[in-house]
């Protein structure tokens, strides 16, 4: 389930890295720093290696902290925030595995998802320091934030799901045992 949404994130990492390493001999001597909502440019900075590979940073350290995070989940479940999270924290931990799988999925398609807008941002910043609009562009990018919030909404969503799932699971199997308190519903 996760092998594909495990890498992916590291896959967008790479290629920001390398275009962002291939673009950089052709950026001139300001480069677009930060843009209006009419896509016109209100900030410039000098050309700087340094500053260019900032956003290539900023999503390697964004993947490391998602993946560091999704690794400590499964001895760790409180590190992940969302409605329903206590009803996790109340089942015995061998009901909590699927769950944590779900979170660790969602971590990566949302780490996934920040490394692609900072891919857009550089293209941006590239596409208009090379002589492009930046109109269409940060349309793009704009859209792009907005709508990853129902996708966000699903996932987390889907965690909620699957922690249903599990108390229905640690319900029906602690139902009519003795010595054992069935939770109240």
């Amino acid at each position: 389930m996760r092998s594909f949404s495990r890498f992916a994130p590291w896959v967008a990492t790479a290629i920001l890295i390398a275009l962002s390493a291939m673009t950089f001999s052709s950026l001139p001597d300001r480069v677009p720093q930060r843009f209006g909502f009419d896509g016109t440019v209100t900030a410039t900075t000098s050309r700087s290696l340094l500053e260019w590979m900032l956003l290539p940073a900023i999503a390697v350290l964004t993947v490391l902290l998602m993946e560091g995070i999704s690794r400590k989940l499964p001895t760790k479940p409180h590190l992940f925030n969302y409605p329903g999270k206590e009803d996790l924290l109340a089942l015995p931990a061998e009901y909590q595995a699927p769950v944590i799988v779900a979170m660790q999925w969602t971590l990566d398609w949302i780490s996934f998802g920040t490394v692609l807008i900072l891919l857009g941002v550089q293209w941006l910043r590239w596409h208009v320091a090379t002589g492009g609009s930046g109109q269409t562009g940060n349309v793009v990018l704009l859209l792009s934030i907005v709508l990853s919030m129902p996708l966000i909404f699903f996932l987390v969503g889907r965690v909620g799901r699957a922690t249903d799932d599990a108390k229905e699971r640690h319900h029906s199997m602690t139902m009519g045992r003795p010595g054992i308190k069935a939770p109240m519903r």
